[in-house]
């Protein structure tokens, strides 16, 4: 999980896994911090090749009326102590929901859990009877399997932009295309699917790149309580094809201000009974440590 505090980035890695699958649109922060650099995808086959040895079907490759966003590292923000806050663009959230792309409507109940790690739960009883029945694995590795369902089968309606960062990565191929699309179901309003190099058809396993992108997606928004979160086959995944989670969540979480042990450079652990369960979690100070971080 990667969160944000006032004045670093923090990635936690917790032996507890996060549930997610699927295929709602968000984030609704992200898109206000790209709004002003947004330009659309052109409608004509590219003329370049790609280093990739596996191109999207040719409808997605070649046209596409979902914007792209280049941004830079001099667009990331690493000090929200005096970022204003602004008012959330949910354009891209409504007309999918008007175009019938989620499977049910956002009707949750939260509960504050009693105890020392100001917990909350949700009950989201949609989510449970509605969604895609997840697909069943044998191991935490598996190849990618084009015969099962995955993120290149998305509909053009159901990605909200595409990610390109203007010196070359998080990935040194011009053609990788690195995707926000809606989460069919969502476990929370806003919540959406970030997929690093879509065309890659990569398994469910996190790489460097996927790194890179969640720590710059972690790096653009302003949002305290925008999260990044990954989770493995085996880690209750349900698809075997690489992507991300990013939501808001309504409740503040106590785990950044928790005391970590320092072991080495900006890599510290945190240990029971200051946590319910053992984590690492790794720092980023400020831009110069960035490639440390991200490796």
């Amino acid at each position: 999980m990667v969160g944000r505090g006032r004045g670093w980035l923090q990635c936690v890695r917790l032996p507890v896994l996060f549930e997610g699958s699927g295929c709602a649109a968000g984030p609704e922060a992200l898109l206000v911090m790209m709004s002003r650099k947004i330009v659309m995808l052109g409608s004509s086959p590219r003329t370049q090749r790609s280093q990739s040895a596996i191109q999207l079907p040719v409808g997605q490759e070649c046209t596409s009326s979902a914007p792209l966003f280049y941004y830079s590292p001099s667009d990331f923000i690493y000090d929200l102590r005096n970022v204003p806050s602004s008012q959330s663009d949910e354009n891209r959230t409504r007309n999918a929901k008007d175009e019938r792309l989620f499977n049910y409507d956002l009707n949750c109940m939260y509960k504050l859990l009693d105890g020392d790690f100001n917990l909350s739960v949700q009950l989201n009883v949609e989510r449970g009877e509605m969604r895609r029945k997840p697909m069943h694995f044998r191991a935490v590795r598996e190849p990618f399997n084009h015969l099962r369902w995955n993120f290149a089968k998305l509909k053009q309606n159901e990605i909200i932009l595409y990610l390109r960062r203007k010196d070359g990565f998080p990935s040194s191929d011009p053609l990788d295309r690195h995707v926000v699309a809606i989460n069919a179901a969502p476990l929370e309003r806003g919540h959406s699917l970030l997929l690093p190099s879509i065309n890659r058809c990569s398994p469910q396993v996190l790489s460097e790149v996927a790194v890179r992108l969640a720590t710059d997606v972690m790096l653009l928004t302003n949002n305290e309580s925008f999260h990044v979160l990954f989770n493995s086959l085996l880690g209750q995944a349900s698809i075997n094809h690489l992507h991300l989670h990013m939501l808001t969540w309504p409740y503040d979480s106590d785990l950044i201000n928790r005391k970590c042990e320092h072991l080495y450079d900006n890599i510290y652990v945190m240990k029971r009974p200051v946590w319910y369960a053992h984590a690492l979690v790794s720092q980023l100070p400020s831009p110069d440590h960035y490639e440390t971080f991200v490796k």
